[in-house]
């Protein structure tokens, strides 16, 4: 065998003994040395030209970036050994000639180039060139020779919008519902993209409002649907569900009418939507957020109940909840009893005064003491009905005689009530 001479990768052998020099070759180091390096920088040097004909023959060229010049339709690229790669960059229009053999396109179509468009091409050897990918110099999928766009399949599966967000793009909705003014409002949040009949659907910048206007007392699911092209709310007593439809499954929609997606809940007071302090009536499906409650005693209030009672309805907290969200309320404060030596009780209530745990107790040293008192409770995942309105209550009781439970604008010493929820 002979000692190296070419300075073309692609005519080096991935088989050792196929190249040379072998033992049986002169030692000539200093020009081996000088053609390996010669080869190597002729693979990476600056981008060669190549004028386009029937068969550009891009691996005759040494270097792996190659601009293609003329208009001249292209249906082969020449021979050269399996596993080399050319990267091209169209110098005007020409038609790439898809063939399922010889010249292998995304798409299994022919391409019309474009002025600066990329593409990279590998050899798999007897003149055959498969293209690894193919980019519009304007960032545009590439169109077939009809001008159509290329439609991808995964798994013979389509990809269309619905799927997109449901598979890539959206690990939910991206957006919230919130009590803005008197008005609901869903607005972006993360994004401003929502599923709806299973397409991919863009939230208005401004967001979308619903009145109460009409409505009667009580619970509410809302649901966004499209309106001849026109994003629109819907507030209904329909409960929702999963959908099982094709395209849009897993989303949750207005029970049997996968036109509508439930983007949250709301409860009215005859034609007036409600979210204040000591009354949480609104909670997004999306993006849920911790929410807190909060009501306290005006004033001192007295008991003489020797069993859990609410202490007075102005300390109540109501709240909406959705069935896979658990609450937690804490009450807290100061409390006396008319004797010594006798108890006062602070407990939670849950609707009424079903106590669910979270129970103190403190017995007063002499009539005249007063004494901090509190009591923690939850409300487990499940607990709670979900298409209603629920409160939690401030309870006491005594062991006997009169207890006094402190109320007023004294953040310290008032009995208060809060609750953490997320919605």
């Amino acid at each position: 065998m002979a000692n190296i001479s070419s300075t073309s990768l692609a005519s080096w052998s991935t088989t050792e003994a196929s190249n040379q020099p072998d033992t049986t070759d002169s030692n000539t180091i200093v020009g081996d040395l000088r053609a390996i390096q010669a080869g190597v920088r002729n693979a990476i040097a600056a981008q060669d030209t190549i004028a386009s004909a029937s068969t550009t023959d891009i691996g005759a060229k040494a270097a792996y970036s190659l601009a293609v010049s003329g208009v001249t339709t292209i249906t082969a690229l020449g021979t050269i050994a399996a596993g080399i790669r050319k990267l091209l960059k169209f110098d005007g229009v020409l038609t790439l000639t898809h063939n399922g053999t010889s010249l292998i396109l995304p798409g299994a179509a022919s391409i019309t180039t474009a002025a600066n468009d990329t593409a990279e091409f590998e050899s798999l050897g007897s003149g055959n060139w498969r293209c690894n990918w193919y980019k519009r110099q304007a960032g545009t999928p590439f169109a077939l020779v009809d001008d159509s766009v290329v439609t991808a399949k995964i798994a013979d599966d389509a990809v269309t919008a619905a799927k997109l967000a449901s598979d890539v793009l959206l690990a939910e909705g991206q957006c919230r519902l919130i009590k803005d003014g008197s008005n609901l409002k869903l607005i972006p949040y993360n994004g401003n993209k929502i599923v709806i009949n299973g397409a991919l659907e863009t939230i208005p910048d401004a967001g979308v409002t619903l009145a109460a206007t009409g409505l009667t007392a009580g619970f509410y699911y809302i649901y966004a649907y499209m309106n001849t092209g026109t994003m629109t709310l819907e507030a209904s007593t329909t409960a929702r569900a999963t959908s099982t439809t094709a395209g849009n499954k897993g989303t949750e929609i207005k029970s049997g009418d996968d036109t509508r997606s439930l983007v949250g809940a709301a409860y009215s007071t005859t034609s007036t939507w409600t979210d204040t302090t000591n009354s949480r009536s609104v909670i997004s499906w999306f993006n849920r957020r911790l929410v807190t409650g909060r009501a306290s005693l005006s004033t001192n209030r007295t008991t003489t109940s020797t069993s859990i009672a609410e202490i007075n309805s102005e300390a109540r907290v109501y709240f909406l909840t959705w069935s896979d969200e658990a609450v937690a309320a804490n009450a807290n404060g100061t409390a006396s009893n008319s004797a010594a030596f006798q108890s006062t009780n602070m407990a939670i209530g849950w609707d009424g005064v079903s106590v669910l745990g979270g129970f103190s107790r403190q017995a007063n040293t002499t009539a005249t003491s007063v004494n901090s008192v509190s009591a923690t409770s939850v409300a487990a995942a499940g607990q709670l009905t979900e298409a209603a309105l629920h409160y939690v209550v401030l309870g006491g009781a005594v062991s006997a005689n009169t207890g006094t439970f402190y109320g007023g604008a004294d953040n310290a010493d008032r009995c208060e009530i809060n609750i953490v929820m997320r919605g």
